[in-house]
């Protein structure tokens, strides 16, 4: 496998996956209940009367003009837009069931268009982040109160100025910020947008084979462990019982906190970093009547856990200075070292492929680890899933590793299995500002 294979255009390859029988009908998901496993959607929709998974598109009319007569094409106008500020970009202020209510399916590509007048052509309409680093998406991920639409893994939308396809650089600054272009402030919600349907289901290929839900209900699940999504590392040198990675003990969003928690404490961990939180989302945890994670409130209490609020855009430059910094504290204090992010999936995917290649670990084994969290999470496996396992390696993990070997290597393609993947980490953490005697440090520490 080559480092080119990144270039290949996901769509056209994702052709052969419409036998998947994970077909996701026009309409809402209703993220409290149906919450399935693959095997279980697979058995549900097998009696289903789907075919092609082609989807209608009904005449639905809102946000009427003067005449009061409904639009001819699926279209919401005037939908309230603000900053996500948290993972970048925009939230369309609808709720999920309501924009699909309106007649917009998973799959479809749409146009965007701002009051100021910028226009996004040909969107996709997920309900997950089903584009490569970069890419532009619509997405209404399950347990969202509204739609977002950002680049994925990339630059904050919010700052671009415009609606070119600009793919995140390294250090490239914004060219102009939207609200101050449109002489807004953050607090005025005066935009809007106009979403319409331009190609019904022409992504629906993809939608079929990335589209995924998991229950948040441990009875479901045939371990704590599992339902934690919590293991050790044990790629290349590193050291078991050294580093662990988990979902979030500490917001319980997904019920599994407490559970994450006791394997903490169960596994001696002594220090935790936490890529996803700053310090008032965790007050916040702390305050709710749900909270019951004294284990780690323990380890906050004590200093011992550093919190560096990452987003998931891990090519940027906050992302990378933060994770250096996070590196940093890790390497002042003692293993056993706990990573996570909410899931313990995306953030601490790419974390954990830092480690596990500074670490010596080879290309396949850092993929089998980051794909035992969508076995977890879904029942994905090779053997089982084979075409969604495939959709998922290329998509979010080639697109972080072989991000990676371009630090490195630069254009030259490479064979995986030459690949130092731990020159490609410490080019990484020192371009944050980690020093190579930091790493050696943490390095020594979590190795054989």
């Amino acid at each position: 496998m080559k480092k080119n294979n990144l270039k290949r255009m996901i769509y056209g390859a994702l052709a052969a996956v419409m036998s998947l029988a994970l077909l996701s009908g026009c309409g809402t998901k209703n993220v409290e209940t149906v919450i399935e496993t693959t095997t279980e959607k697979a058995a549900a929709e097998t009696s289903s009367e789907s075919t092609d998974g082609a989807q209608d598109t009904a005449s639905v009319g809102f946000g009427l003009g003067s005449t009061g007569e409904a639009s001819d094409a699926v279209m919401l106008e005037d939908i309230p837009v603000v900053h996500n500020t948290n993972f970048g970009g925009m939230n369309m202020e609808i709720a999920i069931d309501e924009f699909n209510d309106a007649g917009f399916c998973y799959g479809d590509s749409v146009r965007i268009t701002l009051s100021n007048g910028k226009v996004y052509e040909d969107i996709p309409y997920f309900d997950g982040y089903h584009t490569r680093t970069g890419e532009l998406v619509l997405c209404a991920y399950p347990g969202y109160t509204s739609i977002h639409f950002t680049r994925n893994n990339s630059g904050d939308i919010w700052d671009e100025g415009d609606a070119e396809e600009v793919l995140f650089t390294l250090g490239e600054e914004p060219e102009s910020d939207l609200w101050t272009e449109l002489g807004l402030s953050e607090d005025e919600e005066t935009l809007t947008a106009t979403i319409e349907v331009t190609d019904a289901g022409l992504y629906i290929d993809t939608e079929n084979a990335m589209s995924l839900s998991y229950y948040d209900d441990r009875e479901r699940y045939d371990s704590d462990i599992i339902f934690a999504n919590f293991r050790t590392l044990s790629c290349g040198n590193i050291k078991e019982g050294t580093v662990y990675r988990s979902a979030s003990p500490c917001n319980n969003e997904h019920n599994r906190a407490s559970y994450v928690d006791a394997l903490a404490q169960e596994n001696g961990i002594n220090f935790i970093l936490n890529l996803a939180d700053n310090e008032e989302e965790v007050a916040g945890y702390m305050e709710a009547e749900d909270f019951n994670s004294p284990y780690f409130e323990s380890l906050l209490d004590a200093g011992k856990v550093s919190l560096i609020d990452l987003t998931a855009a891990y090519r940027t430059e906050n992302f990378i200075n933060k994770t250096a910094e996070g590196f940093i504290a890790m390497s002042e204090a003692e293993p056993p070292y706990l990573f996570h992010c909410t899931e313990g999936k995306d953030r601490t995917g790419f974390v954990a492929i830092l480690i596990e290649s500074l670490c010596g670990a080879t290309y396949d084994e850092m993929k089998d680890d980051y794909m035992v969290t969508y076995f977890n999470y879904y029942g994905v496996d090779e053997e089982s899933t084979p075409e969604t396992y495939a959709a998922i390696v290329d998509v979010k993990f080639n697109d972080m590793v072989f991000y990676l070997e371009n630090l490195e290597y630069g254009d030259d393609a490479e064979e995986t299995e030459n690949v130092d993947f731990a020159a490609c980490a410490r080019d990484y953490l020192r371009m944050g500002g980690m020093t190579d005697e930091q790493i050696d440090t943490l390095v020594g520490k979590i190795s054989k």
